[in-house]
């Protein structure tokens, strides 16, 4: 534990330095869990730092890196932190070149696709965060080519590797806007020899509206898709409700209620400029299975924000958990 605290705390004077200078950004959170309706430890204690450092070289050239920083107790947690990536990441390292019409970002780095909320077929590295909104996504090997064909048109290239730098992906997605509705095509090579073929379109006709399909071939032909809709109200600072009806042949997701079709509904609600509510329910349309997700966060100030969230299992299974989080942004 004396090596975790040494190496919060570096992370946290460096993070000083940089936010003085103007050439760093990140967080410190501190966060809770309690579980029931499982076996094993029923808590989990969560400290964590990630700064973000930014250096220029030019005008058009910089370099990002993301370090995090932390450790952890109870469920889920290491017997020993006996290696330093027990308690240290380097999250995101990447450099950008911007060019007239084409960047470039070499390095670790996020990578999302797709217009579908939480669920995307056509996401050829996807991750599902709707039980983990303090997760930021995980940092791929990759080299991303963004280029401007036109006003509205674009094509995006990413060739990627795995964490031990041997396994090789590609992907590309080109994407246009016509009549006011964004069109994406995408194909995809995972690995082997597989491969993903997906269209993505997302438009508002009085509600926002989003499909977006793709067919892939791994672990046997099986389509997926997303399809639905959002619309905006007027009440308190903004009240927004949203649909969704997603299909899964493979039905890899891992969530409780996600099978081969499954529905997706919320309601969020920003009650005042620093409270905002939601509830998010999520049904599998194949049996009684589900998960409904609570949640309210506070911005207590401009830099700190204190949240909680709950995951009710639902079903004949009874299980869920309630986390709460304080976020320090610097």
């Amino acid at each position: 534990m004396s090596r975790i605290a040494g190496g919060v705390a570096c992370c946290l004077l460096a993070a000083g330095r940089a936010a003085a200078e103007a050439e760093g950004r990140g967080f410190a959170e501190v966060r809770g869990s309690s579980y029931f309706g499982v076996t094993g430890d029923r808590w989990q204690a969560v400290e964590r730092v990630r700064p973000t450092f930014e250096t220029s070289f030019g005008e058009r050239v910089k370099l990002v890196g993301t370090v995090e920083a932390g450790g952890a107790q109870g469920r889920g947690a290491p017997a020993r932190f006996s290696r330093a990536s027990d308690y240290l990441d380097v999250d995101r390292l990447y450099l950008d070149a911007y060019g007239e019409r084409a960047d470039v970002r070499a390095g670790r780095q996020a990578l999302h696709w797709g217009s579908a909320q939480f669920f995307n077929p056509t996401d050829p590295f996807p991750e599902v965060l709707l039980t983990e909104p303090w997760r930021p996504r995980r940092g791929v090997n990759a080299v991303r080519a963004h280029v401007a064909l036109a006003e509205r048109t674009d094509v995006t290239g990413v060739a990627a590797l795995d964490d031990r730098l041997a396994n090789a992906r590609a992907a590309a997605r080109a994407r246009t806007n016509r009549f006011g509705t964004d069109l994406a095509v995408v194909g995809a090579w995972p690995g082997d020899s597989d491969w993903l073929a997906g269209l993505d379109l997302r438009g508002t006709f009085g509600v926002g509206w989003w499909i977006e399909a793709a067919l892939h071939s791994a672990g046997g032909r099986a389509e997926e898709a997303a399809v639905g809709a959002d619309y905006s109200f007027p009440v308190f600072e903004r009240l927004v409700t949203m649909v969704q009806y997603q299909r899964n042949a493979a039905g890899r997701t891992g969530l409780p209620g996600v099978g081969r079709d499954s529905l997706l509904a919320a309601v969020t609600a920003q009650a005042t400029p620093e409270l905002g509510l939601s509830v998010a329910v999520l049904r599998n349309l194949d049996d009684d299975r589900g998960v409904a997700i609570p949640s309210a966060s506070w911005a207590a100030t401009d830099w700190l924000e204190v949240a909680a969230m709950g995951s009710i299992v639902l079903g004949s299974t009874s299980a869920g958990l309630l986390t709460v989080w304080t976020r320090a942004s610097f």
